[in-house]
């Protein structure tokens, strides 16, 4: 249920494209939801979708970071984020937010496979 709601905030927060109405929506889906979501207890495949979340709010809004380090996210995820230290895809979508990539459409799957067995 978790994940199906992580999902449709992404999609809705993907076809907004005016400011006025981003700026609203950035006060329904905050930063403090989103801290509030960063759980060392949450699945990985719920986690995958909270960063998912997480990238698509800081693309398009230079304020949501600020909101974001101000209500205690940053610190919060650098809690969270060695629980899951065997889920590539989280640290994809990770190091996609950093490098400023896009994060949603969701690539193809990530894993640990270093060498794929013929």
């Amino acid at each position: 249920m978790r994940n199906m709601l992580l999902e449709m905030l992404i999609d809705l927060q993907m076809t907004i494209r005016a400011d006025d109405v981003l700026d609203t929506w950035h006060k329904i889906v905050s930063s403090k939801l989103i801290t509030f979501l960063l759980d060392e207890a949450v699945h990985p495949t719920s986690m995958r979708w909270v960063m998912t979340l997480l990238g698509v709010c800081l693309a398009p809004s230079p304020t949501f970071a600020a909101r974001f380090k101000s209500s205690g996210g940053f610190q919060a995820l650098a809690h969270v984020l060695p629980s899951f230290y065997d889920c590539p895809e989280i640290y994809y979508v990770l190091f996609s937010i950093i490098f400023g990539r896009p994060v949603y459409p969701r690539q193809p799957e990530v894993s640990l496979a270093l060498c794929p067995k013929p």
